[in-house]
């Protein structure tokens, strides 16, 4: 019965997920500006549909370094750190 409800019209269905995890760029925009980050946020999982743009990092001198070239073809996006989660036991997944 769960298993209804927590996936709706996908059950049975082959998804792709992509696990995301956000860094803390104080509202920097890589698209514009040199953007380094040390800290990241909690991870999220979304359906790989909902990605528009993947951008890439480089260590250096202890920091990462985001390389984004996606110029006009999306943005980037900043949300606030404070974003509640939530889990499913073994068993809500299994029923």
């Amino acid at each position: 019965m769960i298993r209804t409800i927590f996936w709706g019209i996908f059950r049975g269905e082959t998804r792709l997920f992509a696990v995301i995890t956000p860094c803390i760029t104080n509202g920097r925009d890589a698209t514009k500006h040199v953007t380094v980050y040390t800290d990241t946020t909690t991870q999220i999982v979304t359906d790989l549909q909902a990605v528009q743009c993947v951008v890439g990092r480089v260590q250096t001198r202890n920091r990462w370094g985001i390389v984004d070239r996606s110029g006009d073809f999306s943005r980037t996006e900043f949300i606030p750190s404070n974003i509640r989660t939530f889990s499913l036991s073994e068993d809500e997944l299994s029923d």
